[in-house]
């Protein structure tokens, strides 16, 4: 197998890790007060680092959770650090994550400010409980550096057909694939050069002709290019394709 470097495989081992400490805490994707608290809590902190930034020295696990679900739409993202800052707001690394609990951080929850986000935090996170669920059940049974590998293929068949093919990452590539979007800088730059659009987290709840018709696509473009089958389909995404992203409206307020 390909060698890969730390740089690649770490990351995605910190947001599995990440991921199980937000397992830990069911009310951070359950609908009720404790979640439109973290997300309060994330915007307060947003603002705090971008306007103060040298004040803040640790990340609570909240926090950083209500911060990745944000960073899995990238454009959003990326407008909404705009209109308040000016600038993008780097994700930190998640080895920073050093809290579980927010009151040693803020309380109570500063001023918001004017970084607004621009789509539904608090739904993003509700739908994502299974993915936690599945993820911190399997967190030790995820071949990290194959499916590194598998990404690389991935994107290359996102360079050839991702502007007009519905696309579906199988389960190892959608976790890598999310774990690359923790550094919303850099891979919209790297989307922006190779592929000329930016695929962004698209609903977790789909209908199911789609995701049939786009693990189907999929597994044909990815034969014909590799002459290898392509992995185990799951649920977790599609990627649209940019005429169709576009169509959503750059996919703000879906499910996901």
């Amino acid at each position: 197998m390909e060698h890969l470097s730390s740089h690649e495989t770490a990351p995605v081992m910190r947001y599995i890790d990440m991921l199980a400490r937000v397992h830990e805490r069911p009310e951070l994707t359950s609908p009720g007060p404790l979640l439109s608290r973290a997300v309060h809590q994330y915007i307060s902190y947003i603002h705090l680092l971008g306007t103060n930034p040298q004040t803040v020295h640790h990340i609570p696990v909240d926090v950083a959770w209500i911060w990745s679900l944000h960073c899995l739409f990238p454009s959003s993202y990326q407008s909404d650090c705009m209109a308040a800052f000016g600038h993008l707001i780097p994700y930190p690394s998640l080895s920073r994550c050093g809290l579980t609990d927010t009151d040693a951080f803020l309380n109570p929850i500063a001023a918001l400010g004017e970084f607004t986000p621009t789509i539904d935090l608090e739904s993003i996170a509700i739908r994502h409980k299974a993915f936690v669920e599945t993820v911190a059940s399997h967190r030790y049974r995820f071949d990290i550096p194959r499916s590194c590998l598998l990404y690389r293929q991935f994107i290359s068949l996102l360079c050839k057909h991702g502007k007009d093919s519905m696309l579906l990452p199988a389960e190892g590539i959608d976790l890598v694939w999310r774990a690359n979007m923790m550094t919303p800088d850099l891979y919209i730059e790297i989307c922006q050069r190779t592929l000329h659009f930016i695929p962004e987290h698209t609903p977790s709840v789909i209908d199911s002709t789609m995701s049939n018709k786009a693990y189907s696509n999929t597994a044909k473009l990815w034969s014909r290019e590799f002459n290898t089958a392509y992995p185990k389909r799951d649920r977790m995404c599609v990627i649209l394709p940019d005429t169709l992203a576009k169509d959503e409206g750059g996919l703000k307020g879906v499910k996901t």
